[in-house]
């Protein structure tokens, strides 16, 4: 995807995929590989693994994730059935007024079943900014919770 382009799946598949700076892939469905180095953000629907990868996934610097949360169970996920390269940041977006507890852990934002390799940048960016997230590592999957 060349920069300033947006693919939205909706449900559907693309094959291997490279999001350049300045691109977005959003929505949920099935893709090969991913390679981000602009913009991924998962649909924002209740049913687990909103964005499936049926490959790898590498994030660069450059890239970010959005995530969108509605509800402690509404929440933007991604399945990677290869291994998850991390890097860049991720974004966090509150949606429909929600404001979780402090404590309140979102578990599997993702989950790469070849293992993760890499962290995100530590300074993870909220909308709104009056929550503040940590990212929480564990074995295969990448949660997130609020701290503040």
């Amino acid at each position: 995807m060349k920069s300033g382009g947006q693919a939205a799946l909706r449900g559907g598949s693309l094959n291997q995929v490279t999001v350049d700076e300045g691109g977005n892939l959003v929505g949920s469905g099935t893709v090969g590989n991913l390679t981000n180095n602009g913009h991924v953000c998962p649909d924002l629907v209740t049913v687990p693994w909103n964005l499936q990868v049926n490959g790898n996934f590498t994030q660069s610097a450059m890239g970010n994730i959005n995530v969108d949360i509605a509800s402690a169970s509404t929440y933007g996920q991604m399945q990677i059935n290869g291994a998850a390269n991390l890097s860049g940041d991720i974004f966090v977006s509150l949606q429909n007024g929600y404001t979780p507890a402090v404590g309140q852990l979102f578990p599997n934002i993702i989950t790469a079943n070849g293992g993760l390799i890499g962290t995100f940048n530590p300074n993870i960016i909220s909308y709104p900014p009056n929550v503040t997230w940590q990212a929480v590592y564990t074995g295969n999957s990448v949660s997130l919770q609020v701290v503040n």
